[in-house]
């Protein structure tokens, strides 16, 4: 079995590429017209140009899909079919010099991810997954690697307005697991996910831009992927459970409801 090569991918692989390359000269320079958009939101010059490197590709070869982007907003042309875009996820760890941060491109059909691709730009790894054909790490494919409760590496990531949220349901499960993790970049931990580094990923208000790659990701490499009602994740939903399998997920989810 060979990575599939579709057209929706190639075009995505392309863009993702594209700016993964902006990304990694652009990183550790002076960065300009920093501004917050809310606190510990951050927005900069390079997510912006990041993002539209992105649009132009995808536009140019699919003109009749909505395009959902971070710093753009959506642009809604009635099609089944929506690209989700997150630039530069981790933009804090980005203008602080952290080496922790992905870019992230999601196709979603009728708010259910079909398609996604998340880059590493500084280590130059391209996770890529499309619906029925498994899950790619630089042509190589990719399973879950899934351990018993109390052996497994757990994934957060905190942001403002849901930081209390995030800590209970760190205290719920950091007794129950070998560690947990917050690296501020949430595509790479579920890329890592993906890749059998770590067993759960949680959220509690994750955009439609941070999830929709990771999702379809997570999901062909043998994962499972809900939100906190335990129903199949989709566009719209903030909150976000991924694990290595069922019966992990099913503990995680009584763990945190």
């Amino acid at each position: 079995m060979s990575q599939p090569t579709s057209d929706f991918l190639r075009v995505a692989c392309a863009a993702a590429q594209a700016a993964s390359i902006f990304l990694k000269q652009a990183f550790g320079k002076d960065i300009q017209d920093l501004k917050a958009k809310a606190l510990d939101d951050l927005s900069s010059f390079a997510d912006k140009e990041a993002e539209r490197m992105i649009i132009a590709q995808l536009t140019q070869n699919f003109p009749e899909h909505n395009i959902l982007g971070e710093e753009s907003g959506l642009v809604d042309k009635g099609s089944a079919y929506t690209w989700v875009i997150d630039p530069l996820d981790g933009t804090t760890n980005f203008v602080q010099g952290i080496p922790y941060f992905g870019c992230s491109i999601g196709l979603a059909k009728q708010g259910v991810p079909v398609l996604g691709v998340i880059t590493s730009p500084l280590t130059g790894n391209m996770m890529v997954a499309e619906k029925g054909t498994g899950t790619w790490l630089d042509g190589e494919q990719v399973r879950v690697v899934e351990r018993p409760l109390e052996e497994s590496l757990v994934t957060f990531d905190l942001q403002a307005g849901d930081k209390a949220q995030g800590l209970e349901f760190i205290k719920k499960i950091a007794v129950e697991v070998r560690g947990v993790r917050l690296f501020g970049a949430s595509v790479v931990a579920m890329m890592e996910l993906a890749m059998g580094r770590n067993q759960c990923y949680v959220h509690p208000s994750l955009k439609d831009w941070d999830a929709c790659a990771g999702a379809i990701i997570i999901q062909e490499a043998g994962g499972v992927v809900t939100d906190f009602d335990n129903h199949p994740w989709k566009l719209g939903r903030a909150d976000f459970l991924a694990s290595v399998g069922s019966h992990l997920h099913e503990k995680f989810f009584k763990l945190i409801t």
